[in-house]
């Protein structure tokens, strides 16, 4: 049973690599072709900071209401309910 949730937990995460990998170099292409050529270089560093940022606080968040509540389920609402802040 622990090697069939290993192998699909593997799938899920290649499939999520493989996302990111096809996601973030045409977001960071999308703020280059909006922004001005004499600010591109600020837009996509903001940009970073920004999504970065996200990780950072998303993860803190993620990890402070699983350890509170005892339960991932609640973790995943506090990810669902932060998308809308």
């Amino acid at each position: 049973m622990k090697t069939i949730k290993t192998s699909v937990a593997g799938a899920a995460m290649l499939l999520l690599g493989l996302g990111m990998a096809l996601l973030y170099p045409n977001l960071s292409a999308a703020v280059a072709d909006i922004s001005h050529p004499h600010w591109r270089g600020s837009a996509i560093g903001i940009y970073r900071f920004w999504r970065d940022l996200g990780y950072g606080i998303g993860g803190l968040g993620l990890g402070i209401v699983a350890n509170s509540t005892g339960h991932m389920e609640a973790a995943f609402w506090f990810v669902a309910l932060s998308m809308f802040v």
